[in-house]
């Protein structure tokens, strides 16, 4: 009804609750242009749960996607400070600033390299009680979503239109392989109820390999709360290779089985290769 009233017949689509399940999103799809479940996670601060908590929701939404064709939308949040990351906190130590900017940006590309076309940050209004960090995180956010929208990097293009491929191999050689929740601690606050992870493990490093005209965009992500470093196999030896963003918390380096990456803890980079 609303896009038969709509010329332009935009999405129409709906918050889905945080601890709603591939189920539960198919039963409210019909009629949804996206798929928009909260994912939020400001009640963990430098803590791999925050993966794990981003990982299961992109499971829900990727998985309600792939049967009815929904765009992927995660809602991520701007309500509350994280523990760790107040004011007080990066006026104590102005390194709780960059670890804040580089945590919603790992955030966000983790979602990216999980098959999300778009997001959603809750909310604009800054004057919540136990917010003391507003424009810290609106900047935050707003340098990674620059990446996509604006020169010179223009991410979105590749990422909405881009095909994804698989012929990169990624290889974890020293640190965590997997990540998964510490014993006891897998029932994860999810706003509206709780979401259950603790028999649950994912990838530490996640690999988006996208084609796009001439040139390939890979976002690497490393979600483990510690260094992890992975070799890259499939890559021409004769490709051009440059690290476009997040370099200040990665190094990589051509090695003489393909590339070779050391990623911090939460570090997300981007590799452009061209001919």
């Amino acid at each position: 009804a609303v896009n038969d009233h709509d010329p332009r017949r935009r999405p129409v689509y709906m918050y889905e609750p945080n601890n709603r399940t591939t189920d539960g999103l198919l039963k409210t799809g019909p009629g949804q242009g996206f798929v928009l479940e909260g994912a939020y996670v400001h009640n963990l601060g430098w803590d791999v749960r925050r993966a794990l908590r981003i990982n299961w929701a992109m499971d829900q939404m990727t998985a309600a996607a792939a049967k009815d064709g929904r765009v992927v939308v995660p809602g991520f949040e701007l309500s509350q400070d994280m523990p760790g990351f107040t004011a007080k906190d990066i006026e104590t130590d102005p390194d709780v600033r960059v670890r804040l900017r580089r945590l919603l940006r790992h955030d966000v590309y983790l979602a990216v390299a999980r098959g999300a076309k778009g997001f959603q940050v809750w909310s604009l209004f800054p004057f919540r009680p136990h917010l003391t960090t507003y424009l810290e995180v609106m900047r935050a956010y707003g340098e990674v979503f620059r990446e996509f929208t604006a020169s010179p990097l223009n991410l979105q293009e590749p990422i909405l239109f881009g095909e994804r491929r698989d012929d990169v191999a990624v290889e974890v050689v020293k640190g965590p392989s997997f990540i998964s929740a510490p014993p006891k601690e897998g029932t994860l606050a999810a706003v509206e109820g709780t979401i259950d992870v603790q028999s649950e493990r994912w990838p530490s490093v996640r690999l988006a390999n996208i084609a796009h005209g001439t040139e390939r965009i890979l976002i690497l992500v490393n979600s483990a709360a510690d260094p992890v470093e992975v070799r890259l196999a499939g890559i021409p030896a004769e490709a051009r290779l440059v690290t476009v963003s997040g370099g200040d918390f990665a190094r990589v380096d051509r090695v003489a089985d393909g590339v070779a990456a050391s990623l911090s803890p939460f570090a997300a980079v981007v590799l452009r290769l061209t001919r």
